[in-house]
């Protein structure tokens, strides 16, 4: 994959860069948003792979149905952003996987009028045409505040006029996606999904924390995208602080506590059949916390605990070290103008632990960018980066040890440093600035195993005025490993999308594997290695109380998609298109793929059949498993067994499971499920109904040529690598 690659335009904001559970690197540039996507192609020493695929999605841009014309605020609530702001993009982050179409992610999106939107693809992901606004989520905040008693309180409200609460409580400032409740899962597969939850700061001293609904997450029975507000509290500021008083100087203004600028969930802690988080945000002057407990459907939150002291407005960002088998303590990263605080909590209960903290000299700017490395070292290492000052700092890293965080030697500088540093001199040298330019960090993320850390920035000339058409703006994204790139290939124990699995496989044989002769070799040892560490559900806890329908879906997933002959065939499925060097005129994968459809049908239709609702996709799913049963045992027990040609009469005989040719000579392709000839036009993308199987994410969701799911042998794009496709 490519280490370096150049966008035509600028970021648009700070923290700019974010990516997705299933590879989908998302960047805001100053009049849209790119989504970058890895190449997925098979493994040729022929040709360039190292390449980025991007396009634009106009995110800014609202029609009258989805934003309509407001009327100007009274002076008293009057925004900017909201009357009269460009709508560029200032805030967006990746959902968990399971939101969107096939268990994907869906992409969060605020806008500078105070506009939280929801994007999701309906279809191939890599197609910009699938991708459109499923959700504004400031609709849902209004219909809560105007109908609920709880939301039009008053409560801390910096106005009295019930309709100017309103529209402030409205206009969201800052968000959060809570990461997924744990549950039992391998590649691709979840034995059950819970709630996936976001947290929203409005402009009024209100958090709300909403679920979000779609028809992944509802199976199909819900067309439509939704939000509920499951939970709301009110910030109140610190009795010192002025909250809606006499405004009288420009300090009190600055001073004055309008929402929480920073919001941010911990990993889930489980607790038997309950699941707490540790909920952060903060305040003009304080950070605090929340235990936010899940139970039976419902969220409690817990008792506010202030750590006084700690501003992080102007500074930014709070940052949870991500779960490790190992962790005993959860840490919050809290960044200041003067210093970084790590605030330490305790896995078993939530409890505070410790406080330690470190100087900030010299880095007098903004944070832009924050991310957390526990799976390269013993120790959690915080790699940061603020929007001019990076490379004049000499600390970019702080390990989290038991002492306390610490400064790396010198000598431990990390890769996406090295590589800014690389970027600035080229830049100098190119314009001959004789040593004058700056790169102006955006953002930092982690890859999705958390491997590796992908950086954006851009790069200017000092000490003198710049001056260039938009044509001219470029923006760098870079892509570094933690750790040394020569080590060997491992996998951590934690929830992955095949494509995220497909993206650090790929990027370790580029760097390491010198030639493709090697490759069925390196086949062997790398499936070795992910059946060691998804041979079983990983993250298996005990089941909550939940809805009959959602136990007969968890144990419908464990009989037909969890079992180790099964993971087995999926996961040889997976590591053959990876290391598939070209296009074969015999395809490896057929064999597991008709493997795990035979294995499915013969479990559906077993004397003790998995328990199931009796739903369209229950009755779909038996009689096409049925037809392929009986299909395969009638075609092993009798080679004459044929189907007819309906152009021509003539029998076709079943001798491939991927094509089927009769006897004049007429080819079809074949179901990739029920294997039975398609030779209607068009009846690939109806071959099947798939109600809401391809909500369930058990295989691919569409089979032949022209199918509308068929996005390569062996992988679809539902964030899972079953594929039934020929």
């Amino acid at each position: 994959m490519a280490d370096v690659t150049e966008l035509k335009s600028w970021p648009a904001c700070l923290q700019a860069i974010d990516w997705s559970p299933d590879g989908i690197i998302a960047l805001a540039s100053d009049e849209q948003v790119e989504l970058l996507f890895p190449s997925t192609e098979p493994l040729d020493s022929d040709r360039n792979i190292s390449q980025w695929r991007h396009f634009p999605l106009q995110i800014p841009w609202f029609t009258v149905e989805e934003l309509p014309v407001k009327t100007p605020a009274p002076q008293s609530i009057y925004s900017i952003g909201e009357e009269i702001s460009s709508s560029f993009t200032f805030g967006l982050a990746w959902s968990p996987p399971g939101l969107a179409k096939h268990r994907r992610s869906a992409l969060a999106a605020l806008t500078a009028n105070l506009v939280l939107s929801l994007w999701a693809s309906d279809g191939k992901p890599q197609e910009e045409g699938s991708w459109g606004r499923r959700l504004i989520i400031n609709d849902s905040i209004e219909e809560y505040v105007a109908n609920s008693a709880t939301g039009n309180d008053g409560t801390n409200s910096l106005v009295t006029e019930p309709a100017e609460r309103l529209r402030l409580r409205s206009r969201v400032r800052t968000f959060a996606w809570a990461p997924l409740i744990p549950s039992g899962s391998t590649i691709g597969t979840h034995e059950r999904w819970g709630l996936h939850l976001i947290s929203v700061a409005t402009d009024d001293n209100q958090v709300l924390l909403m679920s979000i609904n779609s028809p992944a997450t509802t199976l199909g029975l819900d067309t439509a995208w939704s939000a509920d507000v499951m939970c709301s509290f009110s910030v109140a500021p610190g009795t010192t602080h002025k909250a809606n008083g006499d405004l009288s100087t420009f300090e009190d203004l600055i001073d004055e506590q309008r929402y929480a600028p920073h919001l941010a969930w911990s990993p889930w802690i489980q607790t038997g059949r309950t699941s707490q988080s540790i909920f952060a945000y903060a305040t003009n002057w304080d950070v605090r916390v929340r235990i936010v407990t899940y139970l039976d459907g419902d969220l409690i939150l817990g008792e506010e605990i202030v750590f006084p002291d700690i501003e992080t407005k102007y500074a930014g960002l709070l940052k949870w070290t991500p779960w490790k088998d190992n962790n005993k303590t959860l840490s919050l990263a809290c960044f200041t103008t003067t210093e970084v605080v790590c605030l330490s909590f305790s896995v078993v209960d939530g409890a505070f632990v410790s406080r330690s903290s470190f100087k900030r000299d010299g880095q007098w700017d903004t944070l832009s960018g924050a991310v957390w490395d526990v799976f390269s070292h013993d120790n959690p290492r915080l790699h940061f980066a603020t929007q001019t000052m990076t490379l004049r700092s000499p600390v970019s890293v702080l390990e989290l040890s038991p002492d306390g965080l610490k400064p790396l030697d010198e000598d431990s500088e990390p890769h996406w440093r090295k590589r800014l540093a690389s970027s600035v001199s080229q830049h100098s040298t190119r314009f001959d600035l004789k040593g004058n330019s700056v790169a102006k960090v955006a953002g930092l993320c982690i890859s999705p195993l958390g491997d590796s850390i992908a950086s954006c920035h851009t790069v200017h000339p000092t000490d003198m005025i710049e001056y260039g058409t938009p044509h001219d703006r470029r923006t760098t994204i870079t892509i570094s490993q933690f750790g040394d790139k020569n080590a060997p290939l491992t996998f951590q124990k934690q929830p992955a999308s095949a494509e995220a699995i497909l993206y650090t496989v790929r990027r370790w044989i580029e760097q390491n594997l010198k030639s493709h002769t090697l490759l069925p070799k390196t086949k062997d040892e790398i499936l070795e290695k992910l059946l060691k560490v998804y041979h079983a559900p990983l993250l298996t806890t005990t089941t909550p109380s939940e809805p009959t329908t959602d136990k007969d879906i968890s144990t419908l997933k464990r009989t037909l998609m969890i079992t180790p002959p099964t993971i087995h065939d999926r996961l040889e499925i997976l590591t053959t298109t990876i290391l598939t060097p070209s296009p074969s005129p015999s395809n490896p994968t057929l064999l597991p793929r008709a493997t795990i459809a035979y294995r499915l049908a013969l479990a559906l239709h077993s004397p003790s059949p998995p328990s199931s609702s009796a739903s369209p996709l229950t009755t779909t799913l038996l009689a096409s498993t049925k037809a392929a049963l009986h299909l395969l045992t009638t075609a092993t027990a009798s080679p004459t067994f044929s189907e007819t040609c309906t152009f021509c009469a003539s029998k076709i005989p079943f001798d491939d499971l991927a094509t089927a040719t009769c006897e004049a000579r007429h080819a079809f392709q074949r179901c990739g499920v029920s294997f039975l000839s398609i030779q209607a036009p068009g009846a690939a993308k109806y071959c099947w109904d798939w109600g809401g199987w391809e909500e369930g994410e058990w295989g691919t969701y569409a089979a032949g040529a022209g199918g509308v799911e068929d996005v390569g042998p062996g992988f679809h794009a539902g964030g899972g690598f079953v594929s039934f496709v020929s």
